[in-house]
């Protein structure tokens, strides 16, 4: 998957600190994050991820350095709602057994 930088110049100074901390890493955090353009992996619409998105996920949200957004919003929301309603669809096949 490829993500190219914007054009504008929104940029998010890292708190090195906070980058990295769930994790054994040793590479270096990058001194910015930048708003980065990429194409949803489902619908293949092109989203932006801020620079403020990504220092949320990185530094509050603890995430892995490695991963990064590939769905837009309405996929990921999506692949939310299957997955509660096969959770919820196994809750009710365990209580069937456990009625029986």
């Amino acid at each position: 998957m490829e993500y190219t930088r914007t054009k504008n110049k929104n940029r998010l100074l890292v708190n090195p600190k906070r980058w990295g901390v769930s994790e054994n890493t040793y590479g270096a955090a990058p001194k910015y994050y930048y708003d980065v353009v990429y194409s949803c992996l489902d619908c293949r619409k092109e989203v932006i991820w801020s620079a403020e998105e990504q220092k949320y996920w990185y530094e509050e949200l603890g995430k892995n350095t490695k991963s990064k957004a590939v769905r837009c919003q309405i996929c990921r929301c999506h692949i939310q709602a299957i997955k509660e309603e096969q959770k919820r669809h196994m809750a009710q096949l365990a209580n069937r057994v456990k009625d029986k």
